[in-house]
């Protein structure tokens, strides 16, 4: 892990400045290395610029390193990368995990997810019933 690589990514977080953060991740650990809090801050930032499926695989990441933590914060913020990438199946699987973490402080963010990822994938169910039922 490179401190100092990941001071500037932190650095360039608190100014908003979100590519520059993704950038710095390249120098901040080598691949496979955990760093659970580098990996969150990575993801946080990737939402920034939209880049739903990447955020989702860094909170993916951040997962793997056990003693970072904040489990329940991270499955809530990948089941809602997964929920902007039009991945709502998953989406729900993954924020009901974030709900069974008993230390999760804010659970009414993934219930909030929760609730509109099972409305769109009741949606995507519909619209697949009726082209269904058009299909004679």
């Amino acid at each position: 892990m490179d401190q100092q690589a990941f001071e500037a990514a932190r650095t360039a977080y608190q100014r908003g400045d979100w590519s520059s953060v993704v950038f710095a991740m390249a120098a901040v650990k080598d691949p496979g290395e955990l760093f659970g809090a580098a990996d969150h801050l990575k993801g946080n930032s990737l939402m920034k610029l939209g880049r739903f499926d990447e955020a989702a695989q860094a909170y993916s990441d951040a997962l793997r390193d056990e003693a970072y933590g904040k489990r329940g914060a991270l499955l809530c913020n990948q089941g809602r990368a997964l929920l902007a990438a039009g991945r709502s199946q998953e989406a729900v699987e993954v924020l009901t995990n974030a709900l069974q973490d008993p230390d999760y402080a804010t659970p009414y963010k993934a219930q909030v997810a929760l609730g509109a990822a099972q409305l769109d994938t009741w949606r995507s169910e519909e619209r697949f019933s009726r082209n269904a039922e058009t299909d004679l």
